[in-house]
């Protein structure tokens, strides 16, 4: 066995024994997961969305880096789900900043509502943001296809 596939071993051992100890302090409450997946009160698609495809995409990789011992050539099409993921959990978490957001959080500077991307009357309503953020998917997909 050479030293970089010991060291390897050892940076994995070491993940493991990092997560046994996160998956203990979570089961005993020390770490509070109520947040992970909602936003406040409500459960978060898009928060759901990018922790799945994160996990996901690490774990393989991972795997992939183990059974060849060299870090793989990633795909573009991952590349791109990874960051299209990323960009919905951004956009949603904007959106619900700019509407007063399900804790009452108002992120827009001077307490105002509107800005630039409202028109400047009153912030989108739950319909228009959807409408808002999926006119934002096919324009990213649609630019990554040229």
């Amino acid at each position: 066995m050479n030293a970089a596939m010991t060291a390897l071993i050892w940076v994995i051992a070491s993940f493991a024994l990092i997560e046994l100890l996160l998956v203990y302090r979570m089961f005993t409450g020390k770490i509070d997961l109520s947040d992970l997946i909602s936003d406040g009160k409500q459960a978060s698609l898009s928060r759901f969305q990018f922790l799945i495809f994160t996990f996901v995409i690490a774990v393989g990789i991972l795997y992939l880096t183990v059974k060849s011992d060299a870090f793989p050539e990633l795909d573009q099409g991952i590349l791109i789900l990874l960051g299209i993921s990323g960009a919905s959990y951004a956009v949603g978490k904007s959106l619900d900043n700019q509407a007063g957001g399900p804790k009452g959080e108002n992120a827009m500077a001077g307490g105002s509502a509107g800005g630039a991307a409202g028109g400047g009357g009153s912030p989108p309503s739950g319909g228009q943001a959807e409408v808002e953020l999926i006119a934002l998917k096919k324009s990213m997909t649609t630019s990554s296809g040229e």
